[in-house]
């Protein structure tokens, strides 16, 4: 793989990775209606000019946008599960997820302030400890052996100069999103921690993956033997 291309990828993840920093800094001056709105209109607006640049045209035909038209519609109806808080909060069941009986309490719990409202409570660790409930979130999710493999991992990408440009890749993908999750809030009170760590884990598993091929290749075999040869006494 070409240096380019993997430029290429590390700005794509950076970019595709960094969604939820972006939410966080918008959201100090929009609602969560407004971020959304704003989002699919930015969206739209980069598909019509990537339709402009090509030279391409709108599709005109009817069965086109009624499949579009159908795939929104599927795409709603995903979210029209919230209209059920309202109808089970009537009923005044012991958990009624906010009590959101009313718009306002009903936009309460949709925008997950829910959650926000309960993290406000909590005092914020500082970084470096923020910084260590990862290290002890990463043992606990893999335990000694595999991390100490994705380590070995990373030394073989770096030994070789044909390969070390995916080591710095595997880095540059790992490094900020280990990092941004824990400046971003807490570690040991989010319960969905894990779900943001979901390309550091892939990272993780395919450097120990890597380790694991090296150590079976007929190459190291023949390395191994090698040595052997020379410290035997003759």
């Amino acid at each position: 793989m070409r240096v380019a291309s993997l430029v290429r990828i590390g700005a794509l993840a950076l970019i595709w990775g960094s969604g939820f920093l972006w939410i966080k800094i918008s959201l100090r001056g929009f609602s969560p209606v407004q971020l959304t709105f704003a989002r699919l209109a930015l969206g739209a607006a980069v598909l019509l000019i990537a339709v402009w640049w090509a030279r391409q045209k709108l599709p005109t035909g009817r069965s086109v946008w009624l499949h579009l038209f159908g795939a929104a519609l599927l795409g709603s109806l995903g979210l029209a599960t919230y209209a059920y808080l309202p109808l089970r909060a009537a009923r005044l069941l012991p958990a009624n997820l906010g009590h959101p009986d009313s718009f306002d309490r009903f936009v309460w719990v949709v925008s997950a302030k829910v959650y926000q409202h309960g993290a406000a409570r909590e005092t914020l660790q500082p970084l470096s400890e923020r910084l260590a409930d990862v290290s002890v979130l990463l043992v606990e999710s893999f335990r000694i052996l595999p991390l100490l493999a994705a380590g070995v991992g990373l030394y073989v990408l770096f030994r070789a100069g044909r390969t070390r440009t995916l080591g710095w890749f595997a880095l540059l993908v790992l490094g900020p999103n280990l990092f941004a999750r824990a400046y971003l809030g807490p570690i040991r009170s989010n319960p969905d921690v894990l779900g943001y760590f979901g390309s550091a884990f892939l990272i993780i598993g395919m450097l120990a993956a890597v380790a694991v091929a090296e150590i079976g290749s007929p190459a190291a075999a023949d390395r191994s033997a090698q040595r052997a040869s020379v410290t035997r006494p003759r």
